[in-house]
């Protein structure tokens, strides 16, 4: 079953990744080594293939999830693909985190991986951290910073491109 991704839900989706980028690297120029794309959430099969898609490119892919919740077209998570020593590893259920002060927000992963990831411009990297209770403290800075940044128009071209594909019946 498909969901049709109206004119709004696409502007939607522009205006997340837009901030994203801004929250993620904030100032920095993306290298094609990472990407960042979005769409419906993810299935198992549709993880697989993002996974495939991150392998056979060599890029890393940071995937924004939206679905329809209680009528509107929301972010529901982030997911991260990573393809290294010859095998993509997978990261599903990722949420923004932002420690106090800081200006780029970071990935916190689903419970079953330890540690965050930094968007970097030319890579996602995992790194340990102490303690889980820090990077969950950091979620509402980085809704708050989210939602503030959603409430303007952003120019982001000069940190990577944007592209809108439109799907073809």
């Amino acid at each position: 079953m498909t969901n049709s991704i109206t004119a709004g839900d696409t502007a939607i989706i522009r205006q997340h990744v837009q901030a994203l980028v801004r929250m993620l690297l904030p100032g920095r120029k993306m290298k094609p080594s990472v990407v960042l794309l979005a769409g419906d959430a993810l299935g198992h099969d549709t993880a697989v293939e993002l996974c495939s898609m991150a392998a056979e490119s060599n890029i890393d892919l940071v995937h924004l999830a939206f679905a329809r919740m209680n009528g509107e077209y929301r972010m529901v998570e982030i997911n991260v693909a990573m393809p290294r020593d010859q095998a993509c590893y997978f990261f599903g259920g990722c949420q923004l985190t932002m420690p106090a002060g800081a200006r780029r927000a970071m990935l916190m992963p689903g419970d079953a991986c330890q540690g965050h990831f930094v968007v970097t411009p030319g890579e996602v990297m995992h790194f340990k951290t102490k303690s889980r209770a820090s990077l969950e403290e950091g979620v509402q800075r980085a809704e708050e910073r989210l939602s503030e940044l959603l409430r303007h128009d952003l120019d982001v071209s000069a940190q990577g491109f944007i592209h809108e594909l439109t799907a073809v019946a």
